[in-house]
């Protein structure tokens, strides 16, 4: 089996993540995409309007299983690099003020990434969608909480300045 390494690409909502991640992809850098907006559509069509303010905790659970079988999964190249992260997860609950059940706690200090790139809020580029609720001015909280998060589990995260998107690329690979 091949080895490779594990990075996390977290960020404020409407930060570049997903345009970034996109531009990354290469035969040495599998990306893995985002697990909660396929639950969020999943929710809507259950009929949950809002899934993670209406059902934090069962949310969080089915995002933070879908990251582990993530960072689980078998080597497809050198490098894999995740659209946000199982920690991703406590920080957005701590960001709520939900209480973070003990299991979740367990699970976090399990599983430990390479590294951890935080793209910050930047609001020139911020957008809203159809999964992104967040205004904003939340977006600043959410990264604040996303450092805390990471760093609380040991991965202080490498914050990617706010540039083109060819010079973030630049950046992230002289980091890997």
């Amino acid at each position: 089996m091949t080895q490779h390494k594990r990075y996390v690409l977290t960020g404020s909502p409407g930060s570049g993540k997903t345009t970034l991640l996109q531009a990354l992809k290469s035969e040495q850098i599998t990306c893995f995409e985002e697990v909660f907006r396929t639950l969020f559509l999943q929710a809507k069509d259950r009929g949950v309007n809002s899934p993670f303010q209406d059902e934090p905790l069962d949310l969080s659970e089915q995002i933070i299983k879908g990251r582990v079988a993530d960072f689980n999964s078998d080597a497809v190249s050198e490098i894999h690099i995740y659209d946000r992260g199982i920690h991703d997860a406590i920080a957005y609950l701590d960001g709520i003020q939900v209480e973070v059940p003990k299991h979740f706690i367990k699970i976090c200090q399990s599983y430990i990434y390479d590294k951890v790139f935080i793209l910050p809020p930047w609001e020139e580029i911020f957008a809203n969608d159809q999964e992104r609720i967040e205004n904003f001015s939340e977006t600043k909280s959410i990264h604040n909480e996303l450092v805390n998060s990471y760093t609380t589990y040991g991965m202080p995260p490498i914050v990617v300045p706010k540039l083109s998107v060819e010079k973030r690329v630049s950046f992230i690979k002289d980091h890997l």
